[in-house]
């Protein structure tokens, strides 16, 4: 399975910003609030990543200790269903960060462009943002955690 490429998780942050910008605009067009996210999200978002990346670490464990076999005893080797279903869970979770992320940075860039008083706004929509981006980074490690081994004849070419 190739790896997730920069330019998908581009196109949904694409989306995700057109996406926040359309409903900070539409809602305080009709007089509505500005769309907030509650600190509930903001402080669940990277706990999610980081659980992903949790999980993925017996993989990465072995995948570095068999790389350090020579001849010997091979490490055992975790369950290949458990390495998939973590591996499709770190690909959505990269993906629905990278559109939480286009959302947060969609809200901010209509504060900047359009809003008089952004103040306390600004700080939830910050946050939020370097909470999914933290989220990102987590689901992206731990979707390289997930890579198969290589080959031990492989690195010698």
């Amino acid at each position: 399975m190739k790896t997730l490429q920069p330019n998908q998780l581009l196109a949904f942050l694409a989306i995700g910003m057109i996406g926040g910008l359309s409903a900070a605009q539409l809602a305080t067009g009709f007089g509505l609030a500005f769309p907030q996210s509650p600190w509930t999200l903001i402080l669940t978002l990277p706990a999610i990543g980081i659980a992903v990346l949790i999980a993925s670490l017996p993989i990465a464990r072995y995948r570095r200790q068999l790389s350090k076999v020579e001849n010997g005893k091979r490490a055992a080797r975790p369950n290949p269903f458990y390495a998939f279903r973590v591996l499709i869970a770190a690909r959505a979770t990269a993906l629905t960060a990278a559109l939480f992320a286009g959302w947060y940075l969609g809200g901010l860039i209509w504060l900047f462009g359009f809003s008089v008083a952004p103040g306390a706004l600004v700080t939830s929509s910050g946050f939020g943002l370097l909470a999914a981006a933290l989220m990102l980074g987590c689901a992206v490690a731990a979707e390289n955690n997930c890579k198969a081994p290589s080959d031990p004849g492989e690195e010698a070419r």
